[in-house]
């Protein structure tokens, strides 16, 4: 090595590789575990993440669900109010016009049990 001056830099390392092949091989080896664990890291920090959204959504959707169906039952209830006022209503004006009284407490009460 005490040519180093006319040495080129593909030889300098050549003469290194051959001089010390083993610490080399090491780095090469460690390179590569290191570059599998960080993706493996990687990876399974963004499979957490996903699972996390994922959960997120599926938490608001179901609560969404919920809600849909509590209105759905609201809006069910005040149809079938709805209906029996209407009903009611056209009970009473047919009652009214026929001075059939009797028809529409019977229908009215059984309306109200």
């Amino acid at each position: 090595m005490n040519n180093f001056e006319n040495e080129t830099y593909d030889e300098y390392l050549r003469n290194l590789f051959n001089t010390y092949p083993n610490i080399f091989l090491a780095l090469i080896v460690t390179s590569l575990v290191g570059l599998f664990l960080y993706n493996f890291i990687e990876n399974y920090n963004n499979l957490n993440n996903l699972n996390l959204e994922c959960k997120l959504y599926k938490d608001s959707i179901t609560e969404m669900v919920f809600e849909l169906e509590k209105k759905n039952k609201i809006i069910k209830t005040l149809k079938e109010r709805n209906n029996i006022i209407y009903e009611s209503i056209c009970d009473y004006l047919t009652a009214k016009k026929t001075h059939n009284y009797n028809l529409r407490d019977r229908k009215y009460r059984s309306y109200k049990e």
